[in-house]
């Protein structure tokens, strides 16, 4: 298979940062109580179809509406709902339900998965993507033909597989592709290539990922409508408005988006939420979350239940010494979360903390 080496002009390197993680993730507890906001990654806010005193089971849809673009939200734990209220929820308003859990760790499946996914319709396939909540990943959602994006499956020209890392912390592409999760993403690219008949696959990988791009290439060995690229981890190049002409060799109309060109960008971690739901059932209800920064007592990847309290991570793993500031996803311009008792939602990919410098600094940027 050619590998394709691809640049822009540009862009910023981050080398030798300290503190990022590594290892197996690790499974954090059922949190004793969720707080589930009812948007949640890309569409509109869903309509609750529960009430104060309902119990619900986890993989229960808890929102939906069939009629505006958005995907449906679930509970996360098995418990009772105990308020549902609007709240700021990064600078907008927000509904969510509030459950408390009973520390169960079973889930509720989807009807329909299967294991020989193979023969099952791709309209079943896209409704198992809708009801697992996994279509509202990622900027513009994952098209099928239930609202989940402003695109329609048939209509995809190109799908970019985006796992370069050029942020200066990332998710460690080791962790989510250990052991066999390597083959449920192979499968989780041709679950969504199916229902995306017409798309082109693009898979990116950082040019220093040789083992895992050789690996990839021999599974995916026949596949002739992947093609892998090579690229510098650089910043920004994890911004469409890079990545696609990088890509592609075309201009990004400005004010566009990508599915205004045909175009379906996702990450790592969106196709094998694909896998999780067609192949094994399981609804969203966790994301895997990087710990990385100097404020954590270890950098680890953690498996947390979505609605879980970002007081709840701080109290298990920041340092007790020192004040730090904890960014979510982006170093550079990723939102201070200085409210804990947010929960996780789906958009979560990284936690950072870095130590709060209050003094003032004669001409400290040029430090």
């Amino acid at each position: 298979m050619i590998i394709k080496n691809k640049i822009f002009s540009g862009g910023y390197k981050f080398r030798n940062f300290g503190n990022r993680p590594d290892g197996k993730p690790l499974d954090f507890p059922v949190p004793p109580i969720v707080v589930i906001p009812l948007r949640q990654g890309f569409g509109n806010e869903v309509t609750p179809n529960v009430r104060v005193g309902d119990s619900v089971k986890a993989g229960q849809i808890i929102g939906q509406d069939d009629n505006t673009i958005s995907s449906p939200v679930h509970s996360s734990v098995n418990g009772e709902v105990v308020e549902i209220k609007k709240i700021n929820y990064f600078k907008r308003d927000a509904t969510i339900v509030k459950i408390k859990s009973d520390g169960t760790k079973d889930y509720q499946l989807l009807n329909g998965h299967s294991s020989d996914w193979t023969k099952i319709e791709s309209s079943k396939i896209e409704q198992l993507l809708y009801l697992s909540g996994m279509t509202s990943l990622d900027r513009e959602g994952v098209p099928t033909r239930y609202k989940s994006a402003i695109i329609l499956p048939e209509d995809v020209e190109n799908l970019i597989i985006h796992g370069v890392g050029s942020e200066p912390y990332n998710l460690s592409l080791a962790v989510l592709l250990g052991d066999k999760r390597i083959f449920n993403f192979v499968e989780g690219l041709r679950i969504l290539k199916k229902i995306m008949p017409k798309a082109k696959v693009h898979l990116a990988i950082g040019r220093y990922k040789t083992k895992l791009v050789e690996e990839l290439s021999k599974l995916t060995a026949g596949y002739d409508w992947i093609q892998f690229y090579s690229l510098d981890p650089k910043y920004p190049q994890g911004y469409d408005e890079v990545l696609i002409p990088t890509l592609l060799g075309e201009k990004f109309p400005y004010g566009y988006s990508a599915a205004n060109i045909n175009v379906v960008v996702l990450n790592i971690q969106a196709v094998l939420h694909a896998y999780n739901a067609v192949v094994e059932g399981k609804p969203l209800i966790e994301r895997t979350i990087a710990l990385c920064g100097p404020g954590w007592k270890e950098n680890v990847h953690i498996k947390v239940r979505i609605g879980t309290p970002l007081e709840y991570i701080v109290s298990d793993y920041l340092k007790k010494n020192g004040q730090y500031r904890i960014i979510l996803n982006g170093l550079l311009t990723g939102p201070n979360l200085n409210d804990l008792t947010l929960p996780v939602n789906r958009t979560f990919s990284q936690l950072i903390a870095i130590p709060e410098n209050k003094n003032r600094e004669f001409l400290a940027f040029l430090r």
